[in-house]
């Protein structure tokens, strides 16, 4: 009797918590006022904490194969594997963002100059097609008007509003790189002390709420680190694979530009939904200057890959990262983009994947098969 009991208060919270995540979504907007306020107020520590998820991931992975390597020396595997999977996981993420600057952020400056070069070229040829087509038209006097537009516009911000709007970009500028660096640290930090912090906030809960609800507590956050980490992991595979993809398809086209682009396309891609088509709007640019004919192939190409990444790729691989079906992952992309536009589309999967998690958990204990 008692035991039934308790399986139905069970019943009630896991009810009431997912209740409560379908509310959040439907009021999105107001929560994310509120969140936003918050975030900006503690933008240190939210970027920090969410710096230090995102790298768990990885680091997670590299301790345990480290733990494989040292289980029969405590001492090493008590002392050394933290700071070594530490250390191991900044080095993978900064030779990432060494790569990407390295072999993107050149090609981006020379399509750049390209098309800085260009526009004189462009400027003779569309002047020359609009006073063929339309001898009446007076192009001289349109730019003329245009110039004179763009000098009062100047002229009347030379009075101090210039410079004072440069020195606030700046000051912002340096602000965001202080908020950035003192996020790493605490990121740093909460690798480094995940098991001591976590002890803190179990005797915090263990001193102001009851038993019961400080272990539902716990275990709804472990689930929660849990699938979101998945998700997180289920994603950053999925951008990977879109990457391979575009680049042997580049390759096969004989479209140039082919390894920055496919890094990327394959960065990009880690933003769900609207990624791929970030690093897509981005490729088509850079070979756009190379020739019309290349760009309007590669976003065929891409939009090809897209519905193939889209339809076959991303919802099994991240359907089975989060144990759910390719249809359960559909159709909570398809119902939180109904419910939140893009942000729920992205939240739907993770959101969806706990709750059925926790009614697994209750209900079919035991049962690891995806549902």
């Amino acid at each position: 009797m008692a035991m039934e009991r308790r399986k139905q208060k069970s019943i009630y919270a896991i009810i009431a918590f997912s209740a409560l995540l379908i509310a959040l979504i439907c009021y999105l907007p107001e929560c994310l006022s509120i969140l936003g306020w918050l975030f900006y107020a503690l933008r240190p520590v939210t970027l920090g904490l969410l710096f230090a998820f995102v790298l768990s991931v990885p680091q997670n992975a590299i301790e345990k194969r480290l733990e494989r390597v040292f289980r029969r020396v405590k001492r090493i595997r008590i002392k050394a594997i933290r700071p070594i999977s530490v250390v191991l996981t900044l080095v993978f993420m900064f030779s990432l963002l060494f790569l990407l600057i390295i072999v993107v952020v050149p090609q981006i400056m020379l399509s750049v100059k390209s098309i800085i070069a260009s526009v004189p070229e462009y400027i003779r040829s569309v002047s020359g097609w609009i006073v063929e087509r339309f001898p009446s038209f007076d192009l001289d006097s349109l730019v003329e008007g245009v110039l004179d537009v763009v000098s009062g516009m100047l002229s009347e911000d030379t009075g101090g509003n210039m410079i004072q709007n440069v020195i606030n970009g700046v000051a912002g500028i340096i602000g965001d790189i202080v908020t950035i660096v003192i996020a790493f640290i605490i990121a740093v930090y909460v690798l480094f002390s995940k098991e001591k912090l976590s002890r803190y906030v179990r005797k915090l809960l263990a001193l102001t709420l009851r038993p019961s609800y400080c272990d539902a507590i716990l275990r709804i956050s472990r689930l929660t680190g849990e699938v979101f980490s998945s998700f997180v992991g289920g994603q950053a595979l999925d951008a990977a694979i879109l990457g391979v993809m575009c680049y042997v398809g580049m390759m096969l086209l004989g479209l140039p530009y082919a390894p920055a682009i496919s890094v990327l396309v394959a960065v990009t891609a880690l933003i769900p939904m609207a990624g791929s088509f970030i690093g897509e709007f981005i490729g088509a640019l850079l070979l756009l200057m190379t020739s019309p004919i290349n760009a309007i192939i590669f976003v065929a190409m891409m939009l090809v890959l897209q519905q193939i990444e889209g339809m076959f790729i991303y919802p099994r691989i991240v359907g089975n990262s989060v144990k759910l079906s390719p249809l359960l992952v559909l159709s909570a992309v398809v119902i939180g983009g109904n419910i939140a536009g893009v942000l729920g589309a992205l939240l739907g999967v993770p959101i969806a994947a706990l709750i059925f998690a926790l009614i697994k958990g209750l209900i079919m204990a035991g049962d690891e098969e995806p549902v």
